[in-house]
């Protein structure tokens, strides 16, 4: 049986989401128990009885189990997906009312800028312990992690753990290549991107149509000045106006005086570190949907287990070959 464990099950819309894409792949019938994790024993019992009601729904035939100890659920798992949120609702406030009160106004707050940092700060403690659990218990997993301040938890667990087998995992690049094959009307089957930056502060360096070669661009440009309303994004958009790169997803977390200027050189920062040609693919920073490719769980074991942890202080890039 294949193991996956969950960290912080009682983030019961996620789970309850992962859980139905495991479900989704016939191959994995039968063969796969789901360990359940939360402190939080209300919330944990709840998405219990979800995963076992989709499981009961599908077929699929999956074992479900639930532990308020965290050492038992990961003891013995071959993939692990961190989902947690230290402090919850009432530190998470904090992140947003502090820096508020210094002036400095956040949408997101939980990756970058203060309050990621805030967020960080409350996270990595956690964090260090999953990772020197699973060294101890379960050395050959494939940490899957959702956590944000994405950049630092990852980051954390390798440099602070002997562990080293994590991965950072995030919708919004992929989100983001949507939307702009949406907008220009081209199907993102046919659309080449290559976006490079941290989460939550990256940018589409390359945007072509693959047949082509064409710059979409300036179909994108034609769309938004047709547009008074912006799109309904006026703060992506203005960034795009300034930059002439679309940022990803959540990319504007703080406003404050000359924050689009702070913007505009991030933006010629990403093309001097990562280029905007075509380069060689990094196969480590490959994005993946686990509606639209195989789950986590059909990875080789070996290959888990052989596999080099990324190098943390690079550009993080995710790119669709043309």
């Amino acid at each position: 049986m294949i193991r996956v464990a969950i960290i912080g099950a009682g983030s019961v819309e996620f789970t309850r989401n992962v859980v139905a894409d495991l479900c989704s792949f016939p191959e994995l019938a039968g063969q796969v128990t789901i360990a359940l994790h939360d402190i939080d024993r209300e919330r944990l019992a709840y998405s219990e009885r979800a995963a076992a009601s989709i499981v009961r729904r599908t077929g699929a035939g999956f074992r479900v189990e639930a532990s308020a100890e965290r050492r038992p659920a990961v003891a013995g798992a071959d993939y692990v997906i961190n989902e947690i949120q230290v402090g919850g609702y009432r530190h998470t406030r904090k992140d947003f009312e502090i820096p508020k009160k210094y002036g400095v106004r956040q949408t997101i707050g939980d990756t970058i800028g203060i309050g990621g940092i805030f967020r960080g700060l409350r996270t990595i403690p956690v964090m260090v312990g999953i990772g020197n659990d699973l060294h101890e218990l379960a050395p050959d997993a494939l940490l899957l992690n959702y956590t944000n301040p994405m950049a630092m938890v990852p980051w954390a667990v390798y440099e602070g753990t002997p562990f080293a087998n994590v991965v950072g995992v995030c919708h919004s690049v992929r989100d983001t290549h949507a939307f702009l094959a949406r907008t220009v009307g081209v199907p993102e089957e046919d659309v080449a991107f290559r976006t490079a930056g941290f989460n939550h502060q990256c940018f589409v360096l390359r945007f072509r149509h693959r047949r082509t070669g064409e710059d979409l661009y300036p179909r994108l440009r034609e769309v938004i000045e047709a547009d008074p309303d912006g799109l309904g994004r006026r703060v992506r958009v203005e960034i795009f106006r300034r930059a002439s790169m679309s940022p990803g997803s959540s990319t504007t977390t703080s406003r404050s005086r000359g924050s689009a200027a702070r913007s505009t050189s991030t933006c010629a920062e990403a093309r001097r570190t990562c280029g905007s040609g075509s380069g060689p693919r990094r196969p480590w920073t490959q994005a993946r949907n686990l509606r639209s490719s195989p789950p986590p769980s059909l990875l080789p074991r070996s290959s888990t287990r052989s596999r080099p942890a990324p190098p943390v202080r690079s550009t993080r890039m995710c790119e669709t070959a043309a």
